[in-house]
């Protein structure tokens, strides 16, 4: 059984969306903070009421140096694929899913993002337009136990308004394989108290501890 579970545990790379997109607020935002994962942060730039900085933030610093790599080189998913085949980090595609109806699943919400052309496009006008940061931060921790990545975040959303997607964070296997539940909650609690307390309005999007989904605003 443990064999089982730390085999599910290897650092994984999302280059598509797993989760449907969804409905976005109306309000103006000046800053989005996002998961590397997919093409979150380049939908959310494009269909959000947006001007200002954009955070790919992940707790892996492999994953914000592919983020980074797909962004500046703009990768169309041939690239993408051929960088998977030589990098020691797991990319995963949704085509390459094994099973046959969650490939199905998986492509059916990545539709409501766009085609893979589409989306990138929309990644080359968030480069050419945004101020963009890859910061490696754990979010769990970060809002809990690291005094320097709590100051981080602190000073990144004091005052702004913040548009933050937390995605399947603290509903995520790994997270609770890692985590109990009460440090979890702990997490996700002290992340709602600092968005309250040091943001102009917040909109928080994905899953709590629970894996219930959760779309809160302080407006």
């Amino acid at each position: 059984m443990i064999h089982i579970l730390f085999t599910r545990l290897y650092e994984t790379f999302y280059a598509e969306n797993t989760e449907s997109l969804g409905k976005l607020p109306d309000k103006f935002f000046n800053l989005i903070l996002t998961p590397t994962a997919g093409y979150s942060g380049e939908v959310f730039a494009d269909r959000l009421d947006f001007d200002g900085e954009i955070v790919f933030y992940d707790y892996c610093s492999e994953n914000i140096e592919i983020k980074e790599n797909i962004v500046e080189m703009n990768m169309s998913i041939e690239d993408i694929r051929l960088y998977a085949k030589n990098s020691s980090q797991i990319i995963a595609l949704n085509n390459l899913t094994p099973n046959q109806l969650q490939r199905a699943a998986l492509n059916e919400r990545t539709k409501t993002y766009g085609t893979h052309e589409e989306l990138r496009a929309l990644q080359e006008k968030m480069y050419d337009n945004y101020e963009i940061e890859y910061k490696v931060w754990d979010l769990i921790s970060g809002t809990l136990f690291l005094a320097a990545d709590v100051d981080w975040f602190i000073d990144k959303i004091k005052g702004k308004k913040v548009f933050m997607d937390i995605s399947n964070i603290y509903g995520y296997h790994t997270s609770h394989a890692c985590h109990d539940l009460s440090t979890l909650k702990k997490s996700f609690d002290r992340l709602i108290y600092l968005l309250e307390e040091h943001t102009e309005y917040y909109y928080l999007k994905g899953t709590d501890f629970t894996k219930k989904h959760v779309r809160r605003k302080s407006w």
